[in-house]
C-alpha cells in the first residue's frame, strides 16, 4: 500500500506537541524553555487574525514562505462524511489539486486521522496530496466546506463554495467568471478545530517549572552510586599543581608567551600576562584532602 504523504505547514518545533502529550515529559533545560517561549510567540502571531471572518475570500497578509503561487486548493473537513471525502480525494488524485484540512477531529490522534484518510484513498493512483494547513483557512477566510480555489501568484483567480470540481471551476474561468462565485452547492461547517490554536492552548498549559523539577528528580533516581568503605586511618594527600610546558605557547601573531620547557606553579606565579590566580588551601580528615581551588581575578 502506498504511504500517505502529509505536508504539515506548521512551525517545525511544534510537531512534538501533537504526538507526545500522552508520554512522559522530556527534561527541559533553560534553552528548551527559551524555545518554547519563542514557539508561543510565533503561534500567537499566527492566531491573532483567526477571529476575523468579514469578507470571504479576501486574503489576510501572510509570510512569503507560506504563499501559494500556482495551485488548485480544495478545502475539506470530516464533516463532509466518508462518501463525499472519498469522491473529493478521487477528484484531487485525478486533477492534482491539493486537499487542505484545518486540523484533526477532536478525540482522535494524528495517526488515527491519517489512517482514516488513507482508507478512503485506497486504489487511487497517484495518491492525492493532503495538507493540514490551518493558516490557509485563516488566510483565505474559509469557514465552510467544501470550497475550491484557483490561486495564481498568491491571488484568487476564482473560488466557489459547495463544490470541489476543478473542471467546473476551470470552465467558469474560461468563460470569464472569476473572483468569488459564491455558494454553488451544499456546505458544511468545519468539524476540526484549528490545529494552531490547539497547539497554542497546550503550550500555555505547560508548567515548565514542574517539568524541570520532575526531570531533576528522574535524573537522580536513575543514578548508580558507589558506596566507599569507611576510612580506617588518617592520611594527608598532597597535590602538586606544577605545570610543565612541553611546547611553547604562542599568541595569534606567533609571538612566544610561554617558552618550553617552563615549569610554573599557579599559586606562586601567573602563567599568562594579566591573569592572576589565587589558591586557597583546605585541610580535610579522611576524605578530606589538601586541595587547591583556583580563583581567577
Amino acid at each position: 500500500m502506498r504511504r500517505l504523504c502529509l505536508l504539515f505547514l506548521l512551525v517545525a518545533q511544534l510537531s512534538w506537541v501533537q504526538v507526545s502529550w500522552a508520554q512522559e515529559p522530556f527534561p527541559l533545560s533553560d534553552e528548551d524553555k527559551k524555545i518554547v517561549e519563542m514557539s508561543r510567540s510565533i503561534l500567537q502571531s499566527a492566531v491573532d487574525g483567526s477571529s476575523e471572518f468579514i469578507e470571504p475570500f479576501a486574503p489576510v497578509e501572510q509570510p512569503v514562505s507560506l504563499k501559494h503561487s500556482d495551485e488548485w486548493l480544495i478545502f475539506a473537513s470530516s464533516s463532509l462524511g466518508d462518501s463525499s471525502l472519498k469522491q473529493l480525494f478521487k477528484e484531487a488524485s485525478a486533477t492534482g489539486a491539493i486537499v487542505l484540512f484545518r486540523g484533526i477531529p477532536e478525540g482522535k490522534t494524528l495517526g488515527a486521522a491519517i489512517r482514516d484518510w488513507h482508507t478512503l484513498m485506497v486504489g487511487l493512483d497517484p495518491v492525492p496530496q493532503v495538507r493540514i494547513d490551518p493558516k490557509a483557512f485563516v488566510h483565505w477566510r474559509v469557514t465552510s466546506v467544501p470550497a475550491i480555489f484557483r490561486i495564481e501568484d498568491d491571488k484568487v483567480t476564482a473560488s466557489a463554495l459547495g463544490v470541489y470540481s476543478k473542471d467546473w471551476l476551470q470552465r467558469q474561468i474560461e468563460t470569464g467568471n472569476t473572483g468569488s462565485l459564491g455558494q454553488r452547492g451544499p456546505i458544511h461547517s468545519i468539524l476540526e478545530p484549528d490545529l494552531m490554536q490547539v497547539a497554542m492552548q497546550r503550550l500555555q498549559s505547560l508548567d515548565l517549572g514542574a517539568l524541570k523539577k520532575k526531570a531533576i528528580e528522574r535524573f537522580w533516581s536513575r543514578q548508580t552510586f558507589t558506596d566507599l568503605p569507611k576510612a580506617t586511618q588518617y592520611r594527608i594527600r598532597m597535590v602538586d599543581p606544577t605545570i610543565v610546558m612541553k611546547r611553547p605557547l604562542l599568541d595569534a601573531n606567533g609571538r612566544t608567551l610561554i617558552p618550553a620547557p617552563t615549569l610554573t606553579t599557579p599559586h606562586t606565579a601567573s602563567m599568562l600576562p594579566g591573569i592572576q590566580t589565587k589558591f586557597t588551601w583546605y585541610s580535610m580528615t579522611h576524605t578530606k584532602t589538601k586541595n587547591c581551588h583556583p580563583v581567577s581575578d
